[in-house]
């Protein structure tokens, strides 16, 4: 198992036993790290990989460390944090993004779309 998927594994477990009032609204981070995540793919023929490449890993890096302090606890964060990981072409990146994606859309299947 990837270093990666272990802590991966328990903070999403961590996160559908967790009560979901605890928290209701949204990570403001990481809405904030999607959002440049997104921002960084708008105009598909002038990406420049060389820099938006060590982007995506600092931003997937910070992810992690979200998922370690338990700052996720809603289905949109997982959704949010589901394609960030889904960019990277390492399989233990897309296995945790289609994670995530499973529990964003197990915690609220009518909001992730």
């Amino acid at each position: 198992m990837s270093r990666h998927l272990a802590p991966l594994l328990l903070c999403s477990l961590l996160a559908a036993i967790a009560p979901l009032h605890a928290q209701t609204a949204d990570n403001a981070e990481l809405a904030q790290l999607h959002r440049a995540d997104q921002d960084a793919r708008r105009n598909a023929a002038d990406i420049d990989w060389t820099i938006v490449a060590p982007e995506d890993a600092e931003r997937r890096k910070r992810v992690l460390a979200l998922m370690r302090e338990g700052a996720m606890r809603i289905a949109v964060d997982h959704y949010r944090a589901a394609m960030m990981f889904q960019h990277d072409a390492g399989l233990d990146d897309i296995r945790i993004a289609h994670a995530l994606a499973t529990l964003a859309s197990t915690l609220a299947p009518d909001e992730i779309s």
